[in-house]
């Protein structure tokens, strides 16, 4: 982990080797408003993988690192990262039970200490993944990934209050019935929450965007077919102060990739 001053001088680097002296990979960062930085990503244990969470402050002097293995003592991998107003970090990714993968979330409050885990089980009892997390001012945590239902993959979209208490969870199926896969998640001040990926419209890949209240309603849903009507990959996504949300990936011109960025108004409209 490396920090760079606006200038882009480097201030320090920091590396974790993980406790097997194996392979560790980071996948999500975030900062608080006191400068303090957090990392996950998966860390080689003896014999599988774990959750590896680590806190720096800003100079980067190590505050503390966490370890999480999942029930069956298997593959776990962390994806991504949040951290609330109270410094209190959320983290999400997946976790093998035994026989598949389930989402696993985990609350620690800023001194690294645990205070919940949830693991999220999607309705087929098969492999879901997730990939993207935010968090609200009220402290509600929202993931999202894809999920096995039986048949095909589909976005799966769960809310937890602060406490970790599910309050909703939302399966997106695109119109084809394909497979539909979820990779960013932000939230808003009202407490919306859009979810980008992909989806299979029965002869290639557009980007899937969709808008829940803070209900877990779904407001709108937009699919996005690139020019070329080939294949389209949306991977992140981003929302302003006016609600406006922003989605960027990638799609097919006819011969190779070009960026593909798309912007809708608060109500799904597009506006470029």
């Amino acid at each position: 982990t490396v920090a760079y001053d606006a200038s882009g001088t480097e201030l320090w680097a920091k590396v974790k080797n993980g406790a097997a002296n194996s392979n560790d990979l980071a996948y999500a960062l975030s900062v608080d408003g006191s400068e303090n930085v957090y990392v996950t990503g998966s860390s080689q244990n003896s014999s599988t993988t774990d959750y590896l969470t680590v806190a720096y402050d800003a100079s980067g002097t190590e505050l503390w690192a966490k370890v999480k293995n999942g029930v069956a003592n298997s593959s776990d991998a962390a994806y991504a990262l949040a951290v609330d107003g109270s410094g209190n970090v959320y983290v999400t990714g997946f976790s093998s039970n035994g026989s598949n993968e389930d989402y696993l979330t985990v609350a620690y409050d800023a001194s690294g200490t645990e205070l919940w885990t949830r693991v999220k089980n999607g309705a087929a009892n098969n492999q879901d993944f997730a990939h993207a997390l935010a968090v609200d001012g009220s402290g509600t945590v929202y993931v999202t990934g894809y999920s096995w239902s039986g048949s095909n993959n589909d976005c799966l979209t769960v809310a937890y209050d602060a406490s970790g208490t599910e309050l909703w969870a939302k399966v997106k199926n695109g119109a084809a019935n394909g497979h539909d896969f979820a990779y960013a998640l932000a939230v808003d001040g009202s407490g919306h929450v859009y979810v980008t990926g992909y989806s299979w419209n029965g002869s290639n890949w557009d980007y899937l965007t969709v808008a829940y209240d803070a209900s877990g309603t779904e407001l709108w849903t937009r699919v996005k077919n690139g020019a070329a009507n080939g294949q389209d990959y949306a991977y992140a996504l981003a929302v302003d102060g006016s609600g406006n949300v922003y989605v960027t990936g990638r799609s097919n011109n006819g011969a190779n990739y070009d960026y593909l960025t798309v912007a809708y108004d608060a109500s799904g409209t597009e506006l470029w």
